[in-house]
C-alpha cells in the first residue's frame, strides 16, 4: 500500500493499495509538471517483471493508474526509478537476474496526465557480467543529478561488476538530446562508460544528490569512504575519497525489499547515512 504524509511524518491520506501481491524493490519518483507520483515494483504477480504505476492524490484519496510493464524480464527485485525535469522523462533502471549473471537495464518513459505513458523507449543495457555476476544494493541502486552543464540530468548507476572481481563501478544513463515530442524516440536512452570507484568486492554503499552533484558512501575493505561523483558531459570521474576513520562501523549489504540507507538534509546541507557497528 502507498499512502500521503506531511512534513510531521503524519499520514494524511488514505492508504492506496498499488499491488495485491508483494512487491520487491520499490522506489518512487515525482512529476511536478503532472503532479503525479510514480511507484516502480518488481510484481510477484507476473513473474517479478519490472512494472510502475502512476498516482495522484485529492485531498485525503489515492488514485492509480493501471500497472504499466516495464519489460518481459522476471526475476527483477530491484529498481530506481527517477524524473528528468529538465526534459520531462521518467528514467527507469533495474537489475533482472533472469536475463544471466544480473544483468542491469534502463528504459524512458513520457508520462502524460491521465496516470499513463505517451511514449515508451528502448531498452537501454547498462551492464552485463560474462564471468562473474553483476550485482547492485537494492537501498541505493542510484541517484540524478539534475544540473549538467548543458541542461541535461543524468542517473548515476552503481553496481558490481561481475567481470572485474566484483569491484564496484559507476556508469551514467541520460536521456539523449531531442525534441520534447509525445512519442517513443523522444524517450531513448544512451549509457556511458563505466567508471571505478572501488576495489572493494561487496555491494555496500550509499549514493544521495544534493541537487548538483552525487556523492557516494562506500566500503573499501574494512574502511568507510565518502567521494563525490563529478561530470559535466556523460562521462564520469570521481574526486578524492576522504576516509570517515569509523573503525568499528561499515556499510550494510544490499537489501532485496528497497529502501534507502543514505539522503541529503537541505536544512544542513548535509547528508546523513545508514550504517553500523561491526
Amino acid at each position: 500500500s502507498f499512502t500521503t504524509v506531511d512534513s510531521s511524518g503524519s499520514a494524511i491520506g488514505d492508504a492506496g493499495e498499488f499491488n495485491t501481491g508483494r512487491s520487491y524493490g520499490t522506489s518512487l519518483a515525482f512529476d511536478p509538471d503532472t503532479s503525479q507520483f510514480i511507484i516502480m515494483f518488481s510484481d510477484t504477480l507476473n513473474s517479478e517483471r519490472p512494472t510502475i504505476r502512476i498516482g495522484t492524490v485529492s485531498g485525503t484519496t489515492i488514485t492509480f493508474g493501471n500497472k504499466i510493464e516495464v519489460e518481459t524480464h522476471s526475476n527483477a527485485n530491484t529498481t530506481g526509478c527517477y524524473y528528468d525535469t529538465a526534459k520531462d522523462r521518467l528514467i527507469t533502471v533495474w537489475m533482472s537476474s533472469s536475463t544471466g549473471r544480473n544483468g542491469i537495464y534502463a528504459k524512458g518513459f513520457k508520462l502524460n496526465s491521465s496516470r499513463g505513458v505517451d511514449g515508451t523507449g528502448t531498452l537501454a543495457t547498462v551492464d552485463t557480467a560474462s564471468s562473474g555476476y553483476n550485482q547492485t544494493n537494492a537501498s541505493n541502486f542510484g541517484a540524478m543529478n539534475q544540473n549538467d552543464e548543458n541542461g541535461n540530468s543524468m542517473v548515476d548507476v552503481l553496481y558490481e561488476d561481475g567481470d572485474d572481481s566484483s569491484h564496484n563501478y559507476a556508469r551514467t544513463v541520460m536521456l539523449d538530446d531531442h525534441t520534447n515530442a509525445d512519442d517513443d524516440a523522444s524517450c531513448s536512452l544512451n549509457v556511458g562508460s563505466a567508471a571505478e570507484f572501488s576495489t572493494d568486492s561487496s555491494n555496500r554503499w550509499g549514493i544521495a544528490s544534493d541537487g548538483t552533484k552525487n556523492c557516494i558512501v562506500y566500503q573499501e575493505g574494512s574502511s568507510v569512504r565518502t567521494r563525490t561523483i563529478q561530470h559535466f558531459t556523460q562521462a564520469i570521474s570521481f574526486g578524492t575519497y576522504d576516509d570517515l576513520s569509523l573503525s568499528t562501523m561499515e556499510m550494510t549489504f544490499a537489501d532485496a525489499y528497497g529502501g534507502t540507507n543514505m539522503v541529503y538534509d537541505p536544512d544542513n546541507d548535509c547528508f546523513h547515512v545508514a550504517i553500523k557497528y561491526t
